[in-house]
């Protein structure tokens, strides 16, 4: 009974607020180019209104705001946010690269751009991507997925079942077929094979490193935060960025190669996979959510309760000023459509996130 009532108060709480629960609106009044797009002044100009928003005032755009496409076709053009490329392990290592400090370099980069030039500001970008050193495959999330990811994680932290598994051996022991296929099977027995032969030439600590570099966590089941009753099951999140020690430094590059087969099969994600370029991979929002669960499992007041832990996360930790200005534009925010003022689809919230990071007036992380 507990479950069913926190997973109807997350439902309840991710509904959108309709226009009447505003008790005061601002409307704004611009002459939109043909394309749909605001000119630099009137991106400026929402901007700073957002920026001054109350929480009992609603932002309404005017009707041709939403650029005359449809959100999808802005979501499948929008320029990604490329995190620059690490090509070797041993730079990563090197350098103690994490997604924290690519993300925090790319965004400095950007807002140079803007300081020497202000229409840069009328690019759109949505998404963060990132490429794996050992697999080469180019990664994507929304920025709008990895906020939701972190608020959510805790709410709905008690639905979300998870099974860990340190050790190859652990791994070998479940019985069911949906969580390990008969080729993982044969190929983890042979692992295990060739581990134990050598046993007397491997030293026991080596050894047991060995054993647990194959760490993994299988999602059972991540409840819908919109329709209740509804499950998105078993994903597994595979090449997990592990530490095993202090010393233990892979967890720098191994986070890039970070993967999830089999993946969620939301809506979201089953449009991505349509879209997709060969060699690319989407990180839904169930799939973060879920990742940040895996993370609390695992660690407590920012130390390692378990070992191996989740060292490093590409998905990024959002600042309370990020997340303030998320939940404006998310909830407050409204464009005018015939008879209608509909929110802010999930893409424009990206893009207009990013141009307020950009500009220097929050700070992502």
């Amino acid at each position: 009974m507990k479950e069913i009532e926190i997973w109807k108060k997350i439902i309840e709480e991710n509904k959108f607020p309709g226009i009447s629960k505003f008790k005061n609106k601002i409307e704004l009044e611009m002459n939109i180019y043909e394309s749909g797009k605001p000119s630099l002044e009137q991106i400026m100009q929402i901007l700073n209104t957002l920026e001054r928003l109350d929480l009992e005032t609603a932002l309404l755009l005017p009707e041709n705001f939403l650029y005359r496409l449809n959100s999808k076709t802005v979501r499948k053009n929008a320029k990604t946010i490329a995190l620059r490329r690490i090509n070797t392990k041993q730079e990563a290592i090197e350098k103690e690269i994490t997604p924290q400090k690519l993300i925090a370099e790319k965004i400095n980069e950007m807002r140079d751009r803007f300081q020497k030039n202000s229409e840069t500001l009328s690019e759109d970008y949505i998404g963060i991507n990132y490429k794996g050193i050992r697999d080469k495959k180019i990664k994507n999330y929304l920025i709008s997925d990895c906020m939701e990811g972190f608020l959510y994680s805790q709410k709905i932290s008690p639905l979300i079942k998870i099974k860990r598994y340190d050790t190859l051996e652990e791994l070998l022991k479940t019985k069911s077929s949906q969580e390990l296929s008969s080729g993982d099977r044969i190929s983890i027995k042979l692992e295990l094979l060739k581990i134990r032969k050598r046993k007397m030439l491997v030293p026991e600590k080596a050894r047991e490193i060995i054993l647990t570099r194959q760490a993994e966590r299988i999602v059972e089941k991540i409840p819908s935060r919109s329709e209740f009753g509804k499950f998105y099951t078993n994903i597994k999140f595979r090449r997990l960025p592990l530490s095993f020690s202090e010393e233990d430094k892979e967890f720098y590059a191994a986070w890039t190669d970070f993967y999830t087969e089999p993946s969620c099969n939301c809506d979201d994600k089953t449009w991505f996979i349509s879209y997709l370029r060969p060699n690319q991979i989407w990180h839904c929002v169930h799939e973060i959510t879920a990742y940040r669960k895996a993370i609390s499992e695992d660690w407590q007041n920012n130390q390692p309760i378990k070992q191996p832990y989740i060292s490093a996360s590409p998905f990024f930790k959002p600042s309370e000023q990020a997340v303030e200005f998320y939940l404006k534009l998310k909830n407050q925010v409204f464009a005018k459509k015939e008879n209608s003022y509909n929110h802010l689809a999930k893409p424009y919230i990206d893009i207009w996130l990013e141009k307020q990071i950009r500009r220097a007036k929050i700070e992502l992380m």
